[in-house]
């Protein structure tokens, strides 16, 4: 708690001279470095939301007049999807946000188990801008003594391209027999199924991280068995929160334990009502927002991320470990309560329900308008045996959203097609928002 307030007094006093957007808001409200000295004073400002960053990105860069050259000089330059406009907006890495970054990888070997002498394969998309995860692997991988593959899955934006097919990144991978593999949860599950289907195997795979989407304990338990299907020599499989912004990921130490945040000295984590801003207690779910409190590119303060979920700074009952925040609830996006045919539906809860149904293999909820009526179509990958599958989903969508649904049946390439960032969007809204 003082190292983060020593380091807070020293983020606010930069801002108030030196950041665009937090010297204007500041300066508005009437408040000065003096009037913010620890984490509860931190309360008095606004809460900064993912439109004002995405609104002019530009502001929110921290244009330090001298000081060390480390905290000046730009070491990565990356981007995070989410605007109106379909514009990546620019987030700024200096080299010492850069160098921060790979020391609190060393620090964490031990929790996440990334060891010198891993050789981790990288299943991140190529896409045309840099985004967080793809960039920084190769930090995190370097910084504990290990070397990166990178794959380049993804799909090509023009006609020379570096890009590789599904079955090319399965037989670079094999080829190359990597002891982890790093990626968005569901292609990382579709990229081991395939190699499983071509009689591939990896023999010397102990450990999968996955991250970028909500990752069930149907689709960890699936990961498992994904392992074992191909040989690996291990079936751990780490889970990870986190964003571009944020800079940084909190981890679970066992699936289910609550995600941990590592960096307690570089970010300052708080849920918060999302009326009123107020910070609430441990427990009480609310908006996740946190706080940079060590960087010096682009710097965010009370930022809500956009998601819901409750802390806790008591002792992690798996594997004990305190001095900081973590996730006992959530995270869940806000945006997942979605009003179909009158009535609210949390489609994270359906789309839990659909990842935990036999014969499902990958799924996508769209939701149409046709004329007056909202339609509701579940596009699935399937096992096999189609009709079963199909009254099995017919039934749960039913049940937990009080919708019928159409299902059709498409094929994974079919699903992924058009895919930016690695991931489905397990639920596209087509309906107009007029």
């Amino acid at each position: 708690m003082a190292l983060q307030a020593e380091r807070l007094r020293t983020t606010i006093a930069r801002c108030y001279e030196f950041h665009p957007y937090y010297r204007e808001l500041m300066r508005k409200a009437g408040l000065t470095p003096d009037d913010i000295q620890d984490l509860d004073d931190l309360q008095r400002l606004p809460v900064t939301t993912k439109a004002d960053f995405v609104a002019d990105p530009e502001k929110f860069r921290l244009r330090l007049d001298g000081g060390p050259l480390e905290d000046r000089v730009l070491a990565q330059l990356m981007y995070t999807t989410g605007s109106t406009t379909g514009v990546p907006s620019a987030v700024y890495v200096t080299a010492s946000d850069h160098f921060d970054y790979m020391l609190r990888s060393r620090r964490r070997r031990d929790f996440i188990d990334l060891r010198a002498g891993d050789l981790v394969a990288s299943l991140f998309p190529l896409t045309p801008f840099p985004m967080g995860a793809y960039t920084r692997s190769a930090a995190e991988v370097s910084a504990c003594g290990g070397a990166v593959l990178f794959t380049h899955p993804g799909h090509a934006s023009g006609p020379v391209t570096p890009h590789r097919r599904l079955d090319e990144v399965v037989d670079l991978v094999v080829v190359n027999q990597p002891t982890v593999l790093w990626g968005i949860a569901s292609f990382t599950l579709r990229f081991l199924r395939r190699v499983a289907d071509g009689g591939g195997r990896l023999t010397r795979l102990r450990m999968v991280m996955v991250t970028g989407e909500h990752s069930s304990p149907q689709l960890v338990a699936d990961l498992r068995t994904a392992m074992a299907s191909v040989g690996g020599a291990g079936d751990r499989v780490v889970n990870r929160y986190g964003s571009t912004e944020q800079g940084s990921s909190m981890v679970e130490c066992t699936p289910g334990s609550g995600f941990h945040d590592l960096a307690p000295d570089s970010l300052f984590m708080e849920v918060l009502d999302p009326a009123s801003g107020r910070r609430l207690p441990d427990g009480e779910q609310g908006t996740l927002a946190f706080t940079h409190l060590n960087r010096t590119g682009t710097v965010l303060l009370r930022f809500a991320v956009g998601d819901l979920a409750a802390i806790s700074h008591e002792p992690c009952p798996h594997c004990g470990r305190t001095g900081s925040a973590r996730l006992v609830a959530g995270p869940v996006r806000s945006g997942d309560v979605i009003k179909v045919k009158g009535i609210l539906v949390n489609m994270s809860g359906v789309c839990d329900g659909l990842a935990e149904l036999a014969g499902v293999r990958d799924f996508q909820i769209v939701l149409d308008r046709r004329g007056d009526r909202d339609v509701l179509t579940v596009r699935v990958v399937t096992d096999g045996y189609p009709d079963a599958a199909g009254a099995r989903v017919a039934e749960l969508v039913q049940r937990t959203a009080h919708v019928t649904p159409e299902v059709v049946f498409v094929d994974g390439d079919e699903l992924m097609r058009g895919v930016e960032g690695g991931k489905v969007a397990r639920v596209v809204d087509r309906r107009s928002k007029d």
